[in-house]
């Protein structure tokens, strides 16, 4: 039986993290069949040796032209599969993630799925947010009303399954010919933004983004203010 799904990742730098993701790659997908393609955009650590010595994974080594660029090219690389699975390098899918997911996607006019998310010390990671616009880019600050933001932090709207305007893209499952269509993600951002631009872009092709809490995994994650123009990854 040939792959269902190709799990897609970019590495830069990521040696402390990228083993415990390919290693709960298994449970997550359960009896759902699947390869993994790794790009390294060009780690200057011991990532690419780790990489090498695993076998469970394609690796791809690329010049550092970007986060989108990268996923773009793993997709390249990996066998035509209903589903695409992009994951930042430092998350790790809890057990059955993947099947639960797909139920998801494969509903009518469904482009991407995520996860409910946690931090590393196991609270909530609020990775859903609204479309973004001048008010909402200040709306927090200047009026303290978090409706008026663009990130949603209220714990109540991650109880149940929805339709939202875009995630945080650490764990995102995107059908096939939603990816195709919308021509992969836009590689001139080169980092962050990406996710942003390919979700309302799915909107307005008629690809919903939906959320539910049925599945889930961790993301470690980093400051924002750690990344640079250098930087290919969140990690």
């Amino acid at each position: 039986m040939g792959a269902e799904v190709a799990a897609v990742v970019v590495t830069y730098n990521s040696e402390r993290h990228v083993g415990a993701l390919l290693d709960s790659l298994p449970a997550a997908f359960g009896d759902v069949p699947y390869v993994t393609v790794v790009v390294d955009n060009g780690s200057t650590d011991g990532t690419l040796a780790l990489l090498r010595g695993r076998g469970d994974c394609t690796v791809v080594e690329s010049v550092n032209d970007g986060y989108g660029a990268g996923m773009n090219r793993a997709v390249r690389h990996a066998p035509e599969t209903s589903a695409v699975l992009v994951l930042n390098p430092d998350v790790e899918l809890d057990a059955e993630a993947v099947p639960r997911m797909l139920k998801v996607l494969r509903r009518p006019g469904v482009g991407v799925v995520v996860p409910r998310t946690r931090e590393e010390d196991g609270s909530l990671s609020p990775t859903l947010r609204r479309t973004p616009t001048v008010a909402r880019a200040g709306g927090l600050s200047f009026t303290g009303l978090p409706m008026l933001a663009e990130r949603i932090d209220d714990p109540r709207e991650y109880r149940t399954e929805r339709t939202v305007d875009w995630a945080v893209g650490a764990i995102w499952l995107v059908d096939r010919a939603c990816y195709d269509e919308l021509g992969g993600f836009d590689e001139s951002y080169f980092l962050y933004s990406e996710e942003t631009d390919f979700a309302l872009r799915a909107w307005d092709r008629g690809w919903a983004s939906v959320y539910t809490p049925e599945a889930g995994g961790m993301h470690v994650g980093v400051p924002r203010a750690r990344a640079t123009r250098r930087t290919r990854c969140r990690c």
